[in-house]
């Protein structure tokens, strides 16, 4: 992890509607204590997501499994496999750094996926063509628009940014399931 002290385990970033950040945090913390698994949950206010920080050895890709097959007040559970700071050369390094340690055969298929909420990265765009760039010169990742079969997400948040690389058909797996 690249300088990000405190949010070294941060494992979920889910998104709700503005001001139920606090109520998706208890809603969260329900559904952990049922399945036994110990998490804590910090309520962005008036942003519209919450963070789920867990120990070290639980996998973020099951832990947004879990969260999305409960109701709870949100929209999206996104797993974060690496956490670093909020720059475009910390956000490149460890997306080299996520693309090596994967077991993915190399070069893989993918795209990027950015969303930012903060001013530290000043465009998506910019990030995912410089980072695009670098993974593509490496021989890492083949971006690829229509036939990708990864997708590289890079959530920023305030000045952290959670990174993680997962198959392109468990993207809808992490969309919470809504009471009707």
């Amino acid at each position: 992890m690249i300088g990000v002290k405190g949010a070294e385990n941060l494992k979920l970033i889910i998104t709700t509607d503005v001001g139920l950040e606090k109520l998706l945090c208890s809603d969260v913390e329900n559904v952990f204590l049922l399945q036994s698994i110990n998490i804590y949950c910090i309520p962005f206010e008036n942003v519209g997501i919450s963070a789920v920080i867990a120990a070290d050895s639980i996998d973020p890709i099951h832990l947004a499994r879990v969260a999305t097959s409960r109701y709870i007040r949100g929209y999206w559970a996104i797993p974060i496999q690496r956490v670093c700071r909020a720059s475009y050369e910390d956000i490149a390094r460890t997306s080299i750094d996520l693309l090596l340690l994967s077991t993915v055969s190399r070069p893989v298929k993918a795209i990027g996926m950015c969303r930012k909420r903060g001013r530290y990265i000043d465009s998506c765009t910019s990030l995912l063509r410089y980072i695009g760039n670098i993974v593509e010169s490496l021989d890492l990742v083949d971006v690829d628009f229509r036939n990708y079969e990864y997708i590289l997400r890079i959530e920023v948040v305030q000045d952290i940014a959670g990174l993680a690389l997962y198959r392109r058909e468990d993207e809808e797996l992490f969309r919470i399931r809504r009471a009707t």
